[in-house]
């Protein structure tokens, strides 16, 4: 995973499949490392592959200290074949930072 600098935390963001849901996870570290949530907000947008939102930014699910989710269910049953980049946005007193996972997950169709 790559670390993303935000003044003041980083985020990673990270993708599972299971199932034909897209689980969606992220950490927001501060800049000494330590894991910390982003004071105002931690949401997730993701983008298709010809560049359109197909999921506008919403909030991420609070699951401890500096760690969150976000749940794609409809990806396999409605959208369509291709990359997908996954875009992490943390707001913290006023400073707002993305974090970008380029080609997160690759949906195909089935025979």
């Amino acid at each position: 995973m790559a670390y993303l600098q935000i003044s003041p935390v980083l985020a990673t963001p990270a993708v599972q499949i299971i199932s034909g849901i897209v689980y969606i996870t992220a950490e927001t570290r501060s800049t000494s490392g330590a894991l910390t949530s982003a004071g105002t907000s931690t949401l997730v947008e993701i983008v298709g592959p010809a560049g359109t939102i197909v999921q506008a930014y919403t909030a991420m699910t609070a699951d401890g200290t500096g760690l969150f989710s976000y749940k794609y269910a409809t990806a396999a049953a409605t959208s369509s074949p291709g990359h997908y980049t996954v875009n992490v946005k943390c707001t913290d007193s006023g400073d707002v930072s993305v974090g970008t996972l380029q080609d997160a997950f690759i949906l195909t169709t089935r025979d």
